[in-house]
């Protein structure tokens, strides 16, 4: 889902002053934000607390082979785009489901 996620939102980094962004229009396929702070596991075990979309960006931009993020966290909380509802994500085939849906509409 977090790859699903990096695709999705064209995340790239700005070569130039080093600051992370989304490349171009930010997209229109994730219909939802995350309501932060969520956790998220590293390959080697290690859990991180997210706080923002800006501190997620910067996790996902600073990924490397040997440290990378394997999980989110379950439940979490997400805040639907088109009418702010929230919902209460259990595992991971329902995130899934949440991300194919974004991604027909």
């Amino acid at each position: 889902s977090i790859q699903s996620i990096k695709k999705i939102k064209n995340l790239v980094i700005d070569e130039d002053s080093d600051n992370y962004r989304i490349s171009g229009a930010i997209p229109s396929e994730l219909c939802f934000n995350f309501k932060y702070p969520i956790s998220v596991q590293y390959n080697d075990s290690s859990i991180v607390t997210v706080s923002s979309f800006a501190h997620f960006t910067q996790l996902i931009l600073t990924e490397t082979i040997e440290l990378h993020m394997t999980g989110i966290g379950f439940p979490f909380t997400i805040i639907m785009s088109d009418d702010s509802s929230e919902q209460i994500i259990s595992n991971e085939n329902q995130f899934l489901l949440v991300l194919f849906s974004c991604l027909l509409s």
